[in-house]
């Protein structure tokens, strides 16, 4: 089972920032494909440079390059790395666990963060509050072209949002498996689809 994602609405999950895989428009992207990746752990860094209505966010991610540490992870500091690169804030996502196998994506260069060197891989425009809102369940719009790939067997997660919209779940926290209802690696049927609908958040 594969998909192929153009122009695609990501979904951000319990204050998560908006994760992709891949990004338009960097002048030394290049296409990459990486395998393998069923339960690989990775880090993010998201830099938010600049101020509303022109602002941005730079993803950069370790996969491929490392399996985020937890000794390096923690000796992050969101705020003191902001400042060491001159950013309006720093996010630290993670650390997470892929779900598909194989991704082919545009990819963008490779920086060293602290001994870790991390893949850029997203860029995302910042343009109003709304688009800070780290609210659960909120929708945000990322150009990318990129294609995920499940081995056969395994099961695709799906969040099913209250007006129909279906988003395919590209990562997890670290979590076992019987977190996951035992689904994830697992044997499962052919190409199988959990589906879970979110309760309807307080007051709403």
């Amino acid at each position: 089972m594969s998909v192929n994602v153009r122009a695609a609405t990501c979904i951000a999950i319990a204050g998560l920032a908006a994760t992709a895989l891949a990004v338009a428009g960097v002048a030394t992207a290049a296409t990459k494909q990486a395998r393998g990746l069923h339960d690989a752990r990775y880090c993010e860094i998201l830099e938010r440079k600049g101020s509303r209505p022109h602002a941005r966010a730079v993803v950069w991610n370790t996969i491929g390059l490392g399996t985020c540490s937890a000794s390096w992870w923690r000796s992050l500091g969101a705020a003191s790395l902001a400042q060491e690169l001159g950013d309006t804030a720093v996010v630290l996502n993670g650390p997470r666990h892929f779900l598909m196998d194989t991704a082919t994506a545009v990819t963008g260069p490779v920086r060293d963060f602290h001994g870790q060197r991390l893949t850029m891989v997203a860029g995302i425009a910042i343009r109003t509050a709304a688009d800070l809102s780290q609210l659960p369940y909120i929708d945000r719009t990322i150009t990318r072209t990129n294609t995920w790939k499940w081995n056969r067997g395994r099961t695709v997660f799906e969040l099913v949002a209250p007006g129909g919209d279906t988003y395919v779940m590209q990562s997890s926290p670290p979590r076992s498996a019987s977190d996951h209802g035992g689904a994830v690696g697992g044997p499962g049927g052919p190409d199988t689809v959990r589906r879970w609908r979110p309760p309807p958040l307080s007051g709403s």
